[in-house]
């Protein structure tokens, strides 16, 4: 990836395992990150996850810091049996712990930037994706000068894009999503399954002002649903489905 120009790459979830964590610090130690490169590291909105992988970004120059928690109206009563004020209180609770230990490292001279995720955001309520992603900018003091990444993952399509677009266009009174605080956020994408869905989506954040728009990717997942018809299936691929 550094041979052929990429100049920000995720390398892991550190706190995971110890494998991640010994390759990160690895990376590190060992130099073999170039100093107009920059690392990101994954990491749930959880207090002991959160201080590991603090610790293993020590000594590294460009960071960011991604941390996620779900937020969808299936995960907020199945899995976590908390009502929105617990969920966001999970997001802001890991954006004050996340602030105050990025102090010391920053001050050190690291490069260091923060990347929020309301997982699961396509099963998450407009409004309530709105109130969850301007808490946590406010947790973090994002300001023009101090910009914060919003992920806004479609790892799974749970609509046309056009719809996804919808949801940033959209107006409510509080407006749409991103126009939360626009110059306090960059937006980065999720999976994008066909040139259709990443051409509609891509206007559209283009469109709402976004200054950066990153395509992950992910394995090359394919859903084939047995109610569809035959002409209109798509073969899986060797990936495990999910459906």
């Amino acid at each position: 990836l550094v041979d052929i120009g990429i100049k920000e790459i995720e390398i892991g979830f550190p706190s995971a395992s110890e494998t991640e964590y010994e390759i990160c610090r690895e990376l590190i130690e060992g130099g073999h990150i170039p100093d107009d490169v920059t690392i990101q590291v994954l990491v749930q909105a959880r207090e002991h996850l959160i201080k590991k992988t603090f610790e293993a970004i020590k000594g590294a120059k460009n960071v960011i810091l991604h941390f996620y928690n779900s937020t969808s109206t299936l995960q907020r009563k199945v899995v976590f049996h908390m009502d929105t004020d617990g969920i966001t209180k999970i997001a802001t609770d890991a954006a004050d712990l996340i602030y105050e230990m990025s102090r010391p490292l920053i001050e050190e001279g690291m490069n260091l930037r923060f990347e929020y995720s309301p997982e699961s955001f396509m099963g998450t309520e407009m409004d309530y994706a709105v109130e969850i992603c301007q808490a946590v900018l406010d947790h973090l003091h994002a300001t023009p000068d101090n910009k914060i990444i919003l992920n806004l993952p479609t790892t799974v399509e749970k609509c046309m894009p056009n719809q996804f677009a919808d949801m940033l266009f959209v107006r409510h009174d509080h407006a749409a999503l991103v126009a939360l605080l626009l110059e306090q956020i960059e937006l980065a994408r999720g999976q994008l399954t066909d040139f259709n869905a990443e051409f509609v989506q891509r206007f559209a954040l283009k469109a709402i002002g976004a200054s950066r728009i990153v395509h992950v990717i992910f394995p090359p997942y394919r859903f084939m649903c047995s109610s569809m018809k035959s002409a209109t299936r798509r073969p899986c691929s060797s990936a495990p489905c999910s459906l």
